[in-house]
């Protein structure tokens, strides 16, 4: 009989201590998600589109095509340099990414998406004069870029969070396919 209690309590305390530590992960859970959807619901994204010529570039036809090897390299080398402009900038805690969405002829032309992130009420979005201004001052004029680019030729616009998905969908297949090989 002593056995028989002994072992009722046993049983009886292991499901109060998996009853406790499931109630404890929903609870967790559930602070982790409410916080994460008030983050988000909080921040807003403004995207710009842009784009530059580089003199000392040949365009070549490996830049038709966005999944071959040339593409993707001069891509990858630009939109890591863009990155760093704006990292290195006054816009770094509101810069999020860049992609390049085509390279064209006239030596080599450079057309990109950029993307910033407020989350804060009171913070506003650069103004293309101030991207424009950021991207002339630490890119165009940098000694660290092997690029020549053509100041004059910088083109940014504020475009549509529909008309930024219009244009990154043109690229997602090339770098879904990159990061796939």
């Amino acid at each position: 009989m002593k056995s028989s209690v002994f072992w009722k309590i046993k049983v009886a305390s292991i499901i109060l201590i998996v009853f406790l530590v499931v109630a404890a992960a929903v609870i967790v859970t559930t602070v982790l998600l409410l916080g994460s959807k008030s983050s988000v619901s909080n921040s807003t994204i403004q995207y710009y589109d842009g784009s530059f010529r580089i003199l000392n570039l040949n365009y070549t036809n490996d830049y038709k095509d966005g999944s071959s090897s040339g593409y993707k390299l001069l891509a990858t080398q630009l939109q890591g340099l863009l990155t760093s402009t704006f990292e290195n900038s006054s816009l770094k805690n509101q810069y999020t990414k860049c992609e390049v969405i085509n390279l064209r002829p006239g030596s080599v032309i450079v057309d990109f998406v950029l993307q910033f992130t407020t989350t804060n009420q009171g913070t506003t979005f650069p103004t293309t004069d101030l991207v424009h201004n950021i991207f002339i001052e630490n890119f165009a004029n940098s000694s660290w870029s092997s690029f020549k680019v053509d100041a004059g030729s910088f083109y940014i616009s504020s475009i549509s969070g529909s008309d930024a998905y219009n244009l990154l969908n043109n690229v997602i297949s090339a770098v879904i396919y990159f990061f796939n090989v």
